[in-house]
């Protein structure tokens, strides 16, 4: 996710497509983001706004929303 976002390998969409990638692949591994929309985007626009989008904050936001 953080690679995704961070190095920008698409013309457009690449924090959705981050976001997206890593729903599906934690979906197949028997985990579930239980978070809404907007919460999504304000973490991932948010944490990439402070230059804070990096692995360590990001696992602590999924730990905080994810369920089994």
């Amino acid at each position: 996710m953080e690679s995704l976002a961070n190095n920008h390998g698409f013309l457009d969409g690449n924090r959705r497509i981050a976001f997206s990638a890593t729903d599906a692949f934690l979906r197949i591994n028997g985990f579930y983001l239980d978070v809404i929309a907007e919460e999504g985007y304000e973490f991932i626009a948010g944490s990439m706004d402070r230059h804070e989008f990096r692995f360590a904050q990001i696992l602590d936001w999924f730990v905080s929303i994810s369920s089994i």
